[in-house]
This record gives C-alpha cells, structure tokens and sequence, in this order.
C-alpha cells in the first residue's frame, strides 16, 4: 500500500471522525491514533469513487462525558469505510452528506 495513500485516507477519515452527529443531533468525536489504522480493503465503486475500508483504536469524547482520573477515557476498536474520488478528496452523496459508514458526519 502506497504511504502517500494510506496518510491521506487517515487524513479524511480523522476529519469526520472528528465531527459526528447522532440521530438526536447529539455532537461527538473521536480521537483516532494513527499508529493503529489500517486499511482493510478498496473497492473501486461508480466513476473515480473508491471505498476505502479501515480499522482503527480511537477514543471516545462527547458533550455529555466528563473523563477524569476516576472515569479514564479508554481506546475503542473502530471499523467503518470512506468515499473518496480520485484526489483522494471526500465523496458526498446524492443529499450531499460525507459517505462514511457506519457514522454520520456533520461536516
């Protein structure tokens, strides 16, 4: 896998990680460590689109926990897939919203 690729699909990744929306509207995030991600797969979808498959450990942060010595934040195993086009730029669909599964990103 191409350095440059594998850098840039974090890169995205970790942009709508960063900013998720539940279903209440409810704001959350998390912190994902790029020593852990991987790029599990790749699958050439319509036109320039690809799906890019990945794992990774992240930590949890929402508007409504509060992480302290008694109630330490701890790593989650995340696994989900992104859109990208060829640019390696984010894809949206047909309502415009960011195409990362499982989560939906408020970006």
């Amino acid at each position: 896998m191409d350095k440059h690729i594998k850098q840039e699909v974090f890169r995205q990744v970790q942009k709508c990680m960063m900013s998720l929306a539940g279903g209440s509207g409810h704001l959350a995030s998390y912190s994902i460590l790029s020593s852990t991600f991987k790029i599990t797969g790749i699958e050439k979808i319509e036109g320039n689109l690809r799906k890019y498959s990945f794992e990774v450990q992240g930590y949890r942060e929402s508007e409504f926990t509060v992480y302290d010595d008694a109630h330490p934040s701890e790593t989650e195993h995340l696994s989900g897939s992104i859109v990208l086009d060829k640019d390696l730029q984010r894809a949206r669909d047909e309502k415009g919203r960011v195409m990362l599964e499982p989560w939906t990103c408020s970006d």
